[in-house]
């Protein structure tokens, strides 16, 4: 059985009702909140793939084991595939970040001066070579020493195995369904709003550089 089938199964049609009511209240209300790029399809692209992510996970913990073997493996396969690489690509933009800003940091601290200080024409050339080639493998080894990848992509897609595939923990009373069934979604809204401060910044940095370039 789904995490949350056996209790949704004991309650009555009202009580179903009457819930589904107070979700969809709790999601349009909370919508409201979530951080947006002002960049319309992203904002519909991310919520989108936010929603199928939501709706499969809650629908099919309810239903599991009336689901079809087939239907049930491919919404569970889809449900890991968002959120497994979901949460990869905001990992991997919280770290581009970071290492766009230290090295921005370390171009106007310790590449920049060279075309001031030095006499000579070719050691600001030289220098500037020398950060580019240096940047991308000092940040590539960073992440390689970090286990960046196991903590971003690995470590969340086995959470999702356990508790979507072997189904631990499971609701076993009204109070943990709901709080199952709303933290799933306040964890899909802080998601969205993370994604699209994280996307703002890049857009921004985009404009910035078109504006300059025009």
């Amino acid at each position: 059985m789904g995490l949350t089938e056996s209790v949704w199964g004991e309650l009555p049609e009202e009580r179903k009702i009457l819930w589904k009511y107070f979700f969809r209240c709790v999601s349009i209300v909370g919508a409201l909140f979530v951080t947006k790029t002002d960049n319309i399809y992203f904002d519909l692209l991310l919520g989108f793939f936010t929603a199928a992510f939501l709706i499969i996970v809650i629908e099919t913990q309810r239903s599991y084991s009336r689901l079809s073997p087939n239907f049930r493996k491919k919404n569970i396969r889809i449900a890991i595939f968002l959120g497994s690489w979901g949460v990869a690509i905001l990992g991997f933009a919280f770290f581009l970040q970071a290492a766009f800003t230290a090295t921005i940091t370390v171009f106007y601290s310790d590449v920049l001066p060279a075309f001031y200080r030095s006499q000579n024409e070719l050691t600001p050339i030289v220098t500037f070579l020398v950060f580019l080639v240096a940047a991308p493998i000092a940040c590539i080894r960073i992440f390689r020493e970090l286990n960046f990848k196991e903590f971003i992509y690995t470590n969340p897609r086995n959470g999702l195995k356990k508790i979507l595939i072997y189904k631990n923990p499971k609701a076993t009373s009204f109070f943990m369904f709901a709080y199952m069934e709303l933290f799933t979604l306040m964890i899909c809204f802080i998601y969205s709003s993370s994604v699209a401060i994280i996307a703002k910044v890049f857009l921004d940095l985009k404009n910035f550089a078109g504006g300059n370039v025009g």
